[in-house]
């Protein structure tokens, strides 16, 4: 199981130059970090196999450049359970 997870879901009815550029950065995404997409369609984690905790950077920076484009998106988290943070908001 990783030490975290984002989830990220594109919004319907998006107009279709927003769907596919959306559509194209995340799976560009997925390809420069080595993640992959989990059977929910919307959780998103290291593809394995990674050594302890090599995991939470790569989540985070898929996290954190997809938070910009929110206003395409209608789910965007990041939840490392190791770490206690939530969107990156640290909870203690």
């Amino acid at each position: 199981m990783a030490d975290y997870e984002v989830k990220i879901r594109v919004k319907e009815n998006l107009q279709p130059k927003d769907e596919i550029f959306i559509k194209e950065f995340i799976e560009k995404l997925c390809l420069e970090l080595d993640m992959e997409v989990q059977d929910d369609r919307i959780t998103y984690s290291k593809r394995p196999p990674y050594k302890k905790l090599e995991d939470i950077l790569p989540g985070f920076i898929f996290y954190n450049k997809l938070r910009k484009y929110r206003e395409l998106l209608s789910i965007c988290e990041y939840n490392s359970y190791l770490e206690k943070d939530y969107n990156g908001e640290i909870k203690r």
